[in-house]
């Protein structure tokens, strides 16, 4: 690997909030994925230390979650590694330049219009993403 980049997943469903959608369901719905915000390259040093790096995530006036990269299989490149065997055992592999984002560090958590949502990785790689009422009234989940 050679570069990491800070990010935030932001997740979306096609189903009604008032249902609750059995695991086929969600395989369907693509398990919530919506689009990945990319920030800020992580440096040499976060990356050697990214089996356990800490995370923090910032919600317009809400309280600070602090997460790690641990809790993406004990170490994000756990998940890479996975994609990398899977897609081999079937004849494909992964491409040069390909961006994959490989789990989360902080768990799924609300968020709402108007807010501006920062997460901070190790040293201080960023991404940040404000959240504007669109055509939908209510919030997403990161």
């Amino acid at each position: 690997m050679s570069r990491a980049f800070a990010g935030i997943e932001l997740c979306n469903t096609r189903f009604d909030t008032s249902i609750e959608p059995s695991l086929p369901c969600l395989v369907a719905d693509n398990s919530n994925a919506d689009l990945i915000v990319v920030g800020e390259a992580l440096t040499e040093e976060d990356i050697d230390a990214l089996s356990n790096l800490s995370v923090t995530l910032q919600c317009s006036g809400k309280p600070h979650i602090k997460g790690s990269t641990q809790k993406v299989l004990g170490n994000p490149l756990r998940a890479v590694t996975w994609l990398a065997n899977w897609l081999a055992s079937r004849g494909e592999n992964l491409k040069r330049g390909q961006m994959i984002s490989s789990g989360s560090c902080t768990g799924m958590n609300e968020a709402a219009a108007d807010d501006i949502v920062v997460a901070t990785f190790g040293s201080g790689a960023q991404v940040c993403v404000e959240l504007a009422l669109g055509s939908r009234q209510d919030g997403v989940k990161l």
